[in-house]
């Protein structure tokens, strides 16, 4: 599992320990991968963000399922699900 987010270095470490992540955030601070994935999303007047987006990809890197986050909360249930299955 891997998290990608505009923000820098320094927001996803303190971002991590805030929440207590136990995986790697790599950092998109140009959005050229958030850009070319087509995730890049303007939020009225908070600006422009990544969108919230979960892939699943097989052993050979095929994505499997894609969630669109809305409910943060039911989120990683969800997933942990379809990974256990």
């Amino acid at each position: 599992m891997i998290g990608v987010s505009v923000d820098t270095e320094e927001k996803h470490d303190e971002f991590r320990s805030e929440c207590g992540l136990r995986f790697p955030l790599a950092s998109d601070p140009g959005a050229e991968l958030t850009k070319s994935l087509d995730l890049l999303k303007q939020y009225g007047d908070h600006g422009w963000f990544a969108a919230r987006v979960t892939y699943l990809l097989d052993e050979d890197a095929v994505v499997q399922q894609v969630w669109d986050v809305e409910d943060a909360g039911a989120h990683p249930d969800e997933v942990l699900a379809a990974v256990t299955e």
